[in-house]
């Protein structure tokens, strides 16, 4: 049965071929015939296949295929290239990707990402979880190019799209009071926010900006617990010397 399904074969080559090698060609040549109907149809066609050297080595290319007629009849024109070296580029880039993102999502340190209009694109789960708020949506509320805590000087340098870094003395019980976000955080807070412009693309336009946020409340307690002892260290020994 397989010796009558016309593939264009002779009678020797289908007396060493087993069913497997000849439905195998089979498919090669109804994918082949499929993308020549194509290439006819649409004048015009890219696409990617895998080709095998002599020694056997495999290696992918990039095929254009074009449609042009040469004495009224259709011919189809290929020129392959080797993208060996750029589907490397690729893996590398999708690598690299990927590590960036499990940085962002697992990072102890907040990070929030925004676009060149500065509109929200993605935020971690640290981040969340310094400002108590539930999702993306409610930590949006929290404007960290607008708010309170801007000095007129970082103003003036987020204007010209610059880097730039800030401290956020946060209450977050005036934040609840004013329903300015949901938050779960109560008292006061420290952030250390640096907000970084990442520049332009290939084609000139703006990447966006990252921001980093850093929780130095502690720091900050304790930077005013030692403040506080120094200061009474020293009217202690004001008393001392004036007793």
């Amino acid at each position: 049965p397989m010796a009558s399904a016309g593939l264009g074969y002779t009678r020797s080559e289908l007396a060493v071929m087993n069913d497997e090698e000849i439905l195998s060609r089979q498919n090669v040549t109804s994918e082949v015939r499929r993308l020549v109907a194509q290439i006819l149809k649409e004048k015009q066609l890219l696409y990617e296949q895998t080709f095998v050297t002599r020694a056997g080595r495999k290696f992918p290319v990039e095929i254009s295929a074009r449609r042009f007629d040469l004495l009224h009849e259709p011919m189809v024109m290929c020129t392959a290239h080797d993208i060996t070296e750029r589907r490397k580029v690729h893996r590398a880039l999708r690598e690299s990707e990927q590590r960036f993102e499990e940085f962002f999502a697992h990072s102890p340190i907040g990070f929030a990402m925004y676009d060149a209009d500065r509109s929200l694109i993605n935020v971690n789960q640290a981040c969340l979880k310094m400002f108590g708020t539930p999702d993306d949506r409610e930590f949006a509320r929290f404007d960290v190019f607008d708010n309170a805590y801007l000095s007129d000087e970082v103003r003036r340098t987020l204007s010209r799209g610059q880097t730039v870094s800030y401290e956020a003395p946060i209450d977050f019980d005036e934040i609840r009071l004013n329903g300015l976000f949901v938050t779960s955080r109560s008292s006061k807070a420290h952030f250390e926010i640096l907000i970084h412009n990442m520049g332009l693309d290939e084609d000139y336009a703006a990447k966006g900006y990252l921001a980093q946020v850093q929780d130095i409340t502690r720091r900050r307690q304790a930077e005013t617990a030692l403040m506080q002892s120094e200061r009474q260290l020293r009217q202690a020994q004001k008393m001392e010397a004036i007793g």
